[in-house]
């Protein structure tokens, strides 16, 4: 009876003891993690089968993070280093495996991150410098935008009309890579300090006035290219003529030359060079207000070098009016010759055509030149330039393209900066229920309010408490955790039985005095000899060995084992992805922790049966000896003769 409970207690000592040899062992779980290199496989394996992931499934993502897979990996590695990942696991494993067993009372797990943050600004800087990164950002998403931004404006102005070729061409000139590089480096330097708490704010400022030449250059390109002869005359010339010549041109002889054929006029006299020189005018002029080295905008555009050839032009318009009139006009009748007084032509104007005299010669002798009045008239009324004022800019771009260029012409001024502040009242506009008008509307002592109750702001302090301090958490933290997830949990229960856990493993020893005073009183009782004892003692040490064998070999093989291995199977064939990739290294570690844990119980039941067989032997070969012993103590009998017999009776 006490020989197979024995052996059913010796079994579950072998397990619990085994158990608390590995998995409460802190130095267990840390070799199967190095020695199934898991440190290595999330950056080599993992992070790669997630971005993929990423790529396939994030159609709104701005960049394909396939393109960046290198770029990303390589980073992480630099950010967070296997030998880094390491040192914090174990040190996450030491601590608490110490406080769930009992062996402290409390634990606290502090991840330094300040030095990752400096090391994400570095591989940043390495990524933008050496990789791929700043080149697909630039192509994906700065030329993407562009485009789309371009094509979504349909009213250009100035004509302009853009394709994708050019668009690209004119972001490769105006933001040049090298000095998007540099930009990124320098919002990168600038940032960094504020996240790890060495300063309370930061101020990105990009330069943007040094892009101001080549934007220029750019500009006056596009400008030629498109039709801005048309904005020049719709919003310059043609406003000018209208108000000159009215509804229309009254001229002698009843010749009226409408504010359209005016305008036509003049357009023939305005050469290309002219309108291009015209452009970089207009963009000179642009540019020096959007620098400041104008305070306000006012565009002149001279005309008085082509103003004699307008009035000429004009002038001609009118010659050719008149005599076209006058030849489509009916021969007169001999009663209209009658009554014709031809020097007065000029004023009440032509109802017929005279058979004998030419148009020139009626003007002659009317005393009028038709051309000489147009000249004079348009030559009088038409200015010698056109201004264009910041009125008039304003009322052609509009309100809220006016608001745009006043900012524009501000960061062109200051440089694009952009603040921790900005950030945070960024981050609090996204957390308010109204549109950007209503939050404009709100006053200082209400916007300050809203940011500072911002559940976004709130979290970005509580990100740079954790960049600046390292991210901590303790064993207060967990209890408050667990009572807040789960109602019912009695923290209370689960101290007492963390220390019972404790108690028990400090007072295992006992255990094994336990079943060796178990084993000898086993023993004891079945034999009646010390050999006997010894005999039986061995005996059910030998069958508890060869029972732990048994039952973490072929059994656990058979049972818990098979079914084991059958589930990773299932699992895996069931997942994809990600998924798989991390379920596959879980399964390699597990099954190795699995036979880790087997190979020492079996080991252990190997270990008794030795012992037992040994201590078996033992008594084996003690009986042998003993036997021998006293054979060798008892008398040997003397074989005597007859003869003998009858001399030792005669003497």
């Amino acid at each position: 009876m006490l020989g197979a409970l024995f052996v059913c207690l010796a079994l579950i000592f072998a397990l619990a003891f085994r158990v608390n040899n590995t998995l409460l062992e802190p130095e267990f779980v840390k070799s199967q993690l190095r020695d199934g290199d898991v440190y290595n496989y999330l950056h080599d394996e993992v992070l790669p089968a997630a971005l993929d992931e990423i790529g396939e499934n994030a159609s709104d993502t701005p960049v394909d993070l396939t393109l960046l897979k290198d770029d990303i990996t390589l980073a992480a590695r630099e950010i967070f280093p296997p030998a880094w990942l390491q040192q914090q696991s174990e040190l996450t494993i030491d601590e608490t495996l110490s406080y769930l067993t009992g062996d402290e009372d409390s634990f606290e797990i502090t991840i330094p991150l300040s030095d990752r943050v400096e090391a994400a600004r570095d591989a940043l800087k390495q990524t933008v410098t050496d990789g791929v990164t700043l080149d697909v950002v630039y192509d994906e998403v700065l030329l993407r935008e562009a485009i789309e931004s371009v094509g979504n404006l349909n009213d250009l102005p100035l004509g302009i009309a853009l394709t994708e070729t050019e668009v690209e061409s004119a972001l490769e000139q105006i933001v040049e890579r090298e000095w998007l590089r540099g930009e990124i480096v320098g919002a990168a330097d600038e940032v960094v300090p504020y996240f790890t708490g060495q300063r309370e704010e930061f101020a990105v400022v990009i330069d943007v006035a040094s892009r101001v030449v080549p934007a220029q250059r750019v500009l006056k390109e596009i400008l030629k290219e498109a039709d801005t002869r048309q904005f020049l005359f719709d919003e310059m010339i043609d406003p000018q003529i209208e108000e000159v010549v009215g509804l229309g041109m009254a001229l002698p002889f009843g010749i009226t030359l409408t504010s359209q054929e005016v305008q036509d006029s003049v357009r023939e006299v305005l050469p290309r060079q002219w309108v291009d020189q015209r452009i970089d005018d207009t963009v000179d002029q642009i540019v020096a207000f959007l620098t400041n080295q104008d305070e306000s905008f006012n565009l002149t555009v001279p005309f008085e070098d082509r103003k004699t050839e307008a009035v000429r032009v004009v002038g001609e318009l009118a010659d050719r009016k008149l005599a076209e009139t006058y030849a489509s006009l009916p021969l007169c009748t001999a009663q209209q010759l009658a009554q014709m007084n031809v020097g007065s032509l000029a004023a009440t104007g032509l109802e017929c055509r005279i058979p004998f005299l030419t148009i020139e010669q009626i003007q002659q002798q009317a005393g009028v030149v038709i051309n000489s009045h147009a000249e004079a008239f348009i030559d009088e009324r038409l200015p010698d330039s056109w201004q264009f004022t910041e009125e008039d800019l304003r009322e052609h771009v509009g309100s809220e393209r006016w608001e745009s260029i006043v900012q524009v012409r501000e960061w062109l001024t200051s440089g694009y900066i952009y603040t921790s502040s900005d950030l945070r009242e960024d981050l609090a506009k996204s957390d308010f229920t109204g549109d950007d008008d209503a939050w404009n509307t709100l006053g200082d002592a209400t916007r300050l309010l809203y940011i500072e109750n911002s559940e976004k702001v709130r979290n970005l302090d509580r990100v740079r408490g954790w960049m600046a301090n390292g991210l901590s958490f303790s064993s207060n933290d967990l209890e408050r955790k667990l009572q807040e997830d789960t109602e019912s949990f009695d923290f209370a229960r689960f101290d007492v039985a963390r220390r019972g856990l404790g108690l028990v493993r400090d007072f295992s020893f006992l255990g094994w005095v336990f079943l060796i005073a178990l084993l000898g009183l086993a023993g004891f009782l079945g034999g009646r000899t010390l050999s006997g004892k010894l005999t039986w003692a061995a005996v059910f040490l030998g069958i508890a060995g060869l029972v732990i064998y048994v039952a973490a070999g072929p059994v656990y093989e058979a049972v818990p084992g098979s079914m084991l291995r059958e589930g990773i199977n299932e699992a895996l064939a069931d997942s994809d992805g990600v998924n798989k990739v991390v379920l596959a290294k879980v399964t390699e570690v597990t099954l190795n922790a699995s036979d880790d844990f087997v190979s020492g119980i079996k080991f252990q039941g190997l270990l008794f049966l030795a012992v037992g067989l040994a201590l078996l032997a033992a008594t084996g070969v003690q009986a042998l000896v003993l036997r021998r012993g006293r054979r060798l103590e008892e008398p040997v009998p003397v074989e005597v003769s007859p003869t003998t017999y009858a001399q030792d009776v005669l003497e």
